[in-house]
């Protein structure tokens, strides 16, 4: 972000070097937008506010009948304070010797800079100087705006999303900022992860400060509001996103770590338009009645080393209420395969499928009116259900009624689906998603015939996929259990009985028809097995042991 130029900044120029600061020393970070001469009595009226202001104070000459009087002197300078002048800077010698007490005290008490010019400064010096230092920053400003324009189209192009933008926005404004869909439903924001800008968005998601945006912004205008928080109050600017003449969104910054200047305001208005279009991309997203991209508060409740507090943050800008229960359902909408086949050239595809599976599922949410949270995560789409006084079963059967919804369309879609457990509170939430995710997981990687099920039915896959999960251990495993096995000549034809063994429930006559050999020749190849891996296979505890470790050789080989 380029400096705002300040009466500070402008006196480390060269031709103000010796310049001195007399009196209001701390208002030195004034904001300068502009440059005035002040050799008039009435000038103050003609101030565009932010003014250097600058004279020889010509009216001060002790020759001239017209002299002001000091007390006059000082009226003066408080009319130049009170119409937004940033300083005043005096030649002296010349008319005025030197600058007046009472003069020096004003500045002090209003933190108004007075400042004494170098003798050697024509009054052209300093006006061409200060207007140097602003245009060159109003210059940065526009390189700045173009460039942000830039990066928010680059990203719309490569398919970001309105987290994503979001995350840009708040980057360049250095400031909280938050997105609402055309019904003031919350859409997103970026806190730049400041605790404080965090409690800066809750404020301002709050009713009785929304409220107040509500009734009151008009038309395509942005409306400034004060957001009263714990313990302070803040301002707030919120512009409406227009696309096709209709609002289908606001935007908001909170003036938490400091006030927009008119060069944010304009980069907002500029890339508003770029934002619109980012909604209406995602607008299949948005039209549902309880919405959430869900991809930053999903991330956050998944996260290896969740923070409960942060994820009840977001929970509270969604109006997620942890004293409901809820059971999450994961839905992977196409299987690896079907994901492989979308590469790059036609990534477009794989995105159409997506926004097909979430306008399905919002269709059915809208019909059954659910209370529900839907968002993405890392390919996966979770939703989270009010299940009030539901049980696992009713669950399952909602469940079954999405998948139907979603394989009976036009779209030739693999879907899947897994069901957490209910409960509430965060971390019981977090439990029903990482349960829902695991069914997943194992419907696909073991090839579970059933679409929909719940985290109960895993039976030992939850045990298998919770063990595979750390592959080196798990080889180890196998490896100390078949490795015996994998060293004889004949080592697939063993594995190969030895597998369809257990799957046919230790049934000699069994395997000797699904392997087409002879029932004897099972009996002395078990035999043979049992001796070199010296395990018991009629007992329950050896048979676990080797499906087990047939299963983790399977599965990571």
């Amino acid at each position: 972000m380029p400096p705002k130029v300040t009466v500070k900044l402008v006196l480390e120029e060269p031709e103000l070097q010796g310049a001195i600061v007399l009196a209001g020393e701390a208002g030195l970070d004034r904001e300068v937008k502009a440059v005035t001469v002040a050799e008039i009595l009435d000038i103050a009226f003609y101030l565009k506010g932010g003014d250097f202001v600058h004279s020889v104070a010509s009216f001060m000459d002790e020759h001239s009948e017209n002299q002001l009087s000091v007390e006059a002197l000082c009226e003066w300078t408080q009319n130049l304070i009170d119409h937004g002048a940033s300083c005043l800077a005096i030649k002296t010698k010349r008319y005025l010797k030197e600058i007046p007490e009472p003069l020096l005290q004003l500045g002090n008490e209003n933190d108004f800079p007075i400042i004494e010019l170098p003798p050697g400064d024509t009054q052209n010096d300093v006006t061409q100087c200060v207007l140097r230092v602003v245009m060159e920053a109003e210059e940065q400003g526009k390189n700045r705006s173009l460039t942000a324009l830039s990066n928010l189209h680059d990203a719309v192009v490569n398919g970001a999303s309105i987290v994503d933008i979001s995350r840009i926005f708040a980057g360049y404004l250095n400031n909280p900022v938050l997105i609402e869909d055309h019904e003031w439903r919350y859409v997103t924001c970026c806190d730049n992860q400041s605790a404080g800008a965090a409690e800066a968005l809750l404020a301002r998601r709050r009713e009785e400060n929304l409220q107040v945006i509500v009734d009151h912004i008009v038309g395509e205008s942005s409306i400034r509001t004060q957001v009263v928080m714990d313990n302070r109050t803040i301002w707030q600017e919120t512009w409406p996103i227009i696309f096709k003449e209709n609002v289908i969104g606001y935007f908001s910054i909170c003036e938490y770590e400091g006030s927009i200047t008119s060069e944010n305001r304009q980069l907002v208005e500029r890339c508003l338009d770029i934002l619109a279009l980012t909604i209406y991309h995602h607008q299949s997203y948005i039209d549902s009645t309880a919405w959430h991209t869900g991809e930053v508060f999903l991330q956050a409740l998944l996260a290896e080393n969740y923070q409960k507090e942060v994820v009840s943050y977001f929970a509270q800008m969604m109006g997620f209420d942890e004293q409901k229960n809820m059971s999450a359902i994961v839905i992977s909408p196409i299987s690896k395969a079907q994901k492989d086949q979308f590469n790059s050239k036609n990534w477009s595809k794989y995105h159409y499928f997506t926004e097909y599976a979430v306008h399905s599922i919002q269709s059915f949410i809208a019909q059954k009116n659910f209370k529900v949270i839907l968002g993405g995560y890392y390919g996966f789409l979770v939703v989270f259900v009010d299940t009030g006084s539901k049980g696992i079963r009713d669950m399952k059967r909602i469940g079954m009624s999405i998948w139907e919804s979603l394989t009976g369309g036009r779209m030739k879609m693999d879907v899947v689906m897994g069901i957490g457990c209910i409960g509430k509170g965060i971390p019981s939430y977090r439990e029903s998603c990482l349960e829902a995710l695991d069914v997943v997981r194992c419907i696909r990687r073991f090839g579970l015939k059933e679409n929909v099920m719940c985290y109960d039915e895993l039976g030992h896959y939850a045990l298998l996929n919770s063990i595979l999960r750390k592959d080196e251990a798990a080889l180890r495993y196998s490896q100390t259990v078949l490795g015996k096995l994998y060293n004889d000549k004949d080592a697939d034809e063993l594995v190969s009985t030895l597998s369809t063994y257990l799957d046919k429930n230790c049934s000699y006559v069994e395997t000797s028809r699904a392997l087409f050999l002879h029932v004897n020749t099972v009996k002395y190849r078990i035999k043979q097995i049992q001796e070199r891996l010296s395990v018991d296979l009629s007992t329950q505890d050896g048979r676990c042991s080797i499906w087990l470790a047939l299963s983790i050789d399977r599965y990571l080989k």
